[in-house]
């Protein structure tokens, strides 16, 4: 991870760019603008403050960078370039998948010992009602 220092109006990345690194904000604050359909009117589409992440999107897509963002002040970022995130983002994927699966194991194990214990119940009740009603026949 790099840090990346910018002046008021410098510009992190461009729309359009490749997606080479995921940024996060440490200091000041960044905002991101959109241009539609090859307009030169720029559309603020969201600023980013102290603990704001941006730049994941066309990373994460493999796409072009959808916006344009740049300090509206002087602004401290670290930036992690692209192999590292991905990384970062595939062991995450996997930490939560392992999760997911252990939670519904959990789930699955404790439906199977209700499930176990009503139809030990049932059949426990119905042994008991087989046994009364050969008692009941065996005094007639």
């Amino acid at each position: 991870m790099s840090k990346v220092v910018l002046k008021r109006g410098e510009i992190a990345f461009k729309q359009g760019e490749d997606g080479d690194h995921f940024y996060v904000v440490d200091k000041g604050s960044v905002a991101c603008f959109e241009r539609r359909d090859g307009s030169e009117h720029e559309t603020l589409v969201h600023t980013y403050n102290p603990g704001g992440t941006f730049g994941d999107l066309s990373i994460m897509y493999n796409t072009p960078r959808a916006a344009t963002c740049r300090a509206t002040t002087e602004s401290r970022l670290y930036a992690l370039p692209r192999k590292a995130f991905k990384v970062i983002v595939m062991k995450t994927t996997i930490e939560k998948r392992l999760h997911i699966k252990s939670l519904l194991q959990n789930v699955l194990t404790s439906h199977k010992s209700q499930m176990l214990a009503a139809f030990t119940r049932d059949v426990r009740a119905r042994l008991k009602f087989s046994k009364s009603l050969r008692t009941m026949s065996s005094r007639n």
